[in-house]
């Protein structure tokens, strides 16, 4: 009996570490089939044991893991095979130390085996199944039992809790999920868990003891090579966005828009100071400056700390409120413009969002001190804002460090914003504003890691994902480097929401517009030019110099004596103005007259009809020919304004060249005119 009880217990330990003790079953097998083998010729030997390999061969390759671990399996293989034909011609009477020899081989052998996270989690996966009765009945959820348990990605693991029908409900299982987290022995906040679809009588469990992106992964500008130089890749507003990875190493993306079904969707982020909000910003915002068919406007009412880098890739941006109240009335009228547009013109039910018709995607930085600022009659402006918006291609992202209704203002306004995003949080309160994870338990944003910006959840629609996601992080130097490339290259508003923004906020019109870069980084022209027309007087050290066209005459290299009337002691510019005025005969003053009503004159010529307007347009096009005319000159020659030219010139089928002038290709107008 004792020696029954003796036997069973070491086959029953070896059972149990079978794991840990299977390089040593490998060796030892293969020293006795090697010394077994000494009683049967060599060619059978030979033979049977290249067939042997061949077979695991083919089984490593298809079942044997990533490339590091069929490495190593097919090394122990030929390492096995070399053994076996080895002892099997040295023989008997060199058994002792060939045996010592392959013991070493096989602890040498056995060392990554037993380093390896996946091997040493399903040992605890194993150890989990096996106490899993005693856990449950502490838990109280006696008839509940895991299943399709399996590892991935080293020490993570995932499945499913199932249980019979009536016995528990999806809720009360998922309210558990600290606990049970503490039950199997888990870091805080390492265990996610989520309805299983539309069962009732399971969820799926996630446990994340490692992360295998514990560092952040930053944001690059997309590229393309053309002709063997690397060029910014312009974006379509309707594709997929690119934000991260998951805990399980999935990439995450998002859709903001999307042209054949559900259009343009609005965004709120929500997390504390330093969560890493303003990361995901920068993402959303580098994307859509890349993009052909999209336009961004920005509020920053914290004095532009935040959107302020991206200005002169935004078509507009403000940082006071009042400036941010003017363009609520400009993006009302946008939405209302294009509605009426699309009805009238387009005959569509849904804003095209391309190149022609872009996507306006509206940024408010802090929300908190925008929309909580709000009267009830802009409050029902915004809201008459988001709930058209989405039609005609007006997305609106919404961050906070306050998840309140007071920071949104009003209910309206935050169920509209349908795509959230949660970073950490400093209690739960905020969680529960953002998901209202009140009936599917918390995801846990308070538990997110200080060290972690940019973690955070994401919710679309009603689908929350439980599972946090590593946003990418966008650098200073990035943000500069893709200004610089898309200053004054980026989508421009189409001509009826420009118009209607026009017509409503002269701060849109008057708005500053940056000028394009060349590769040197200087500015080139380009069809967003608005550096005044005044030459740079400046030499290199920033002293005053003459220029071509300045000359005054008076460069003779003699000393010129002040005028008389300069002299005597300081007196007020009116004073001056007035003697030297006195100073001058009639015939003088009649000159100076002359020549001032001249040169108001050439600067302000008279304005011409709309008819002829157009022709003096048009002739300037033709005159230009096919290298183009800057826009200042033709709006110059049509005494008209920019904005009055850009739509002519589009109305005439005029194209921008290399050079950002304007010319008609082949020289002729279209027929519209």
């Amino acid at each position: 009996m004792g020696v029954t009880k003796v036997t069973g217990a070491v086959f029953g330990t070896m059972r149990r570490r079978r794991s840990e003790l299977t390089p040593m079953f490998v060796t030892a097998g293969t020293v006795a089939v090697g010394e077994m083998s000494q009683y049967a010729p060599f060619a059978p030997v030979a033979l049977g044991v290249a067939g042997a390999a061949a077979a695991a061969g083919s089984w490593i390759s298809a079942y044997g893991g990533d490339d590091r671990n069929k490495l190593y399996l097919f090394s122990v293989l030929g390492a096995s095979s070399s053994v076996v034909l080895t002892l099997h011609e040295l023989g008997w009477s060199h058994f002792d130390w060939t045996a010592i020899i392959a013991a070493g081989a096989g602890l040498a052998m056995g060392i990554p085996w037993w380093r390896n996270n996946r091997r040493r989690t399903r040992v605890t996966l194993e150890s989990t199944v096996e106490r899993w009765p005693a856990l449950a009945r502490k838990l109280r959820m006696d008839t509940v039992r895991p299943v399709a348990i399996r590892a991935h990605g080293g020490d993570n693991f995932e499945g499913r809790l199932v249980w019979p029908a009536g016995d528990y409900t999806v809720a009360e299982i998922l309210e558990k999920r600290e606990r049970i987290e503490g039950a199997l022995d888990l870091p805080s906040g390492t265990l996610r868990m989520e309805r299983n679809g539309r069962d009732s009588n399971s969820v799926i469990f996630k446990a994340f003891v490692t992360d295998p992106h514990a560092e952040g992964i930053e944001w690059e500008i997309p590229v393309e090579e053309v002709g063997g130089e690397w060029y910014v890749r312009e974006l379509d507003a309707c594709e997929p966005i690119t934000l991260g990875y998951r805990e399980d190493g999935v990439l995450k993306t998002m859709t903001l828009t999307d042209s054949k079904e559900y259009g343009s969707r609005s965004v709120m982020l929500a997390g504390s100071k330093g969560s890493g909000k303003s990361g995901l910003v920068n993402v959303l915002v580098g994307t859509r400056v890349c993009c052909r068919n999209a336009v961004v406007w920005g509020i920053d009412l914290k004095g532009g700390m935040e959107l302020g880098p991206w200005r002169n890739a935004m078509d507009w941006c403000v940082t006071t409120f009042d400036e941010a109240l003017e363009l609520l009335e400009a993006l009302e009228a946008v939405v209302n413009a294009r509605a009426k547009h699309c009805a009238d013109v387009l005959n569509v039910r849904r804003w095209p969002m391309t190149p022609e018709f872009p996507v306006l995607t509206v940024v408010v930085d802090e929300c908190h001190s925008f929309n909580g600022a709000m009267n009830r009659k802009q409050l029902e402006q915004l809201e008459r804002i988001i709930q058209k918006g989405r039609a005609v291609g007006v997305e609106i992202i919404e961050a906070t460090q306050y998840p309140t209704l007071l920071a949104f203002g009003s209910n309206l306004v935050r169920e509209q914003l349908d795509q959230r995003f949660c970073f950490r949080m400093q209690g739960e309160d905020g969680e529960y504003f953002v998901f209202g994870t009140r009936r599917d338990g918390k995801v846990g944003a308070n538990l997110i890691p200080q060290s972690r910006p940019g973690t955070c959840y994401y919710q679309d629609a009603e689908t929350i994902d439980r599972m946090p996601i590593r946003i990418q992080y966008v650098s200073d130097e990035t943000v500069s480097t893709l200004v610089k490339l898309r200053q004054g290259r980026t989508c421009g508003l189409d001509e009826t929401s420009s118009a209607a923004a026009t017509a409503v906020s002269q701060l849109y019109a008057d708005r500053s517009r940056a000028v394009p870069l060349d590769d040197a980084g200087e500015p080139v022209p380009g069809h967003w030019d608005t550096v005044p027309d005044v030459p740079d007087t400046r030499d290199t050290a920033g002293q005053e110099r003459d220029t071509v066209g300045h000359d005054d005459g008076n460069d003779t290299g003699q000393d010129v004596p002040e005028p008389t009337w300069l002299d005597g002691p300081d007196v007020p510019l009116a004073e001056l103005v007035r003697r030297h005025q006195e100073s001058l005969t009639a015939g003088q003053r009649n000159a100076a007259d002359a020549a001032r009503a001249a040169l108001m004159a050439e600067l302000e010529p008279p304005k011409l009809s709309e008819s002829d307007a157009i022709e003096a347009l048009a002739s300037a096009l033709r005159a230009a020919g096919t290298d183009g005319a800057h826009v200042r000159d033709l709006a110059k020659a049509a005494t008209r304004a920019r904005s009055w030219t850009y739509a002519k010139l589009t109305e005439m089928g005029a194209q921008t060249t290399k050079r950002g002038n304007w010319a008609l290709p082949n020289g002729e107008l279209v027929d519209a005119l």
